[in-house]
């Protein structure tokens, strides 16, 4: 399942970047993205997690982790996810 993600901060600057998720696990997720972070960096982001059926609304996770690598030149960074909060609308 690809998801909607939006990266909030990335090392210690603020951005506002929105990415596609690749693959998305308990302990990270890969994302393709034009940011180039550097690997160690901490990453703060944010996954909309829409309903599959019904008309409920969105789920947002707000997760904190770390660049860990790159794949194919760049367009495709993997980050993991060591902290997570849910967002209320």
């Amino acid at each position: 399942m690809k998801l909607t993600m939006q990266v909030l901060r990335c090392g210690a600057q603020p951005v506002e970047e929105f990415a596609q998720t690749a693959n998305i696990s308990s302990t990270g997720v890969l994302f393709y993205s034009d940011m180039k972070p550097e690997v160690g960096q901490p990453v703060e982001y944010v996954l909309t997690l829409a309903p599959e059926i019904g008309k409920r609304p969105p789920v947002k996770l707000h997760c904190m982790g770390k660049v860990v690598r790159h794949e194919e030149d760049f367009t495709l960074t993997a980050a993991t996810l060591e902290r997570y909060e849910f967002m209320r609308n």
